[in-house]
């Protein structure tokens, strides 16, 4: 997947130096409890963010459009979170659903909103249907 960028947002792959900020937002409650089913269960450490990042890299695709991107803030180069469009599990359809997550910091601010948009945009550009 390549580099998405807004006014505001850079949308890019995650790399390792992510490791201490994905440590930073999957260890909070008020983060994960909106990513599963329960038992939430905060992230460990920097050891586990570093597998974590390795598995959104060597996930395969559903389809084509499917994305799992930082989301970084051009004006502090700090990432925010993460913005995704990807398959619904056990769907008999084709069927997408687009998804984030924030560091409670970047809440309303509107990141969510313009990295969705961005990454539909995007999506829509390379063919997807409606």
């Amino acid at each position: 997947m390549s580099t998405i960028e807004t006014e505001r947002l850079i949308l890019r792959p995650f790399v390792d130096s992510d490791a201490e900020r994905v440590l930073d937002i999957h260890s909070r409650l008020e983060v994960i409890r909106w990513l599963g089913d329960p038992p939430y269960v905060p992230m460990a450490d920097l050891d586990a963010a570093r597998e974590a990042i390795a598995r959104w890299a060597a996930a395969p695709a559903d389809g084509p459009y499917d994305s799992y991107l930082a989301i970084e803030v051009k004006e502090t180069g700090v990432m925010a979170g993460a913005v995704m469009l990807v398959g619904i599990q056990n769907s008999n359809y084709d069927e997408r659903q687009i998804g984030w997550h924030l560091h409670p910091y970047a809440a309303g601010h509107g990141y969510a909103t313009e990295a969705a948009a961005a990454l539909l945009d995007d999506a829509f550009g390379r063919g997807l249907e409606e």
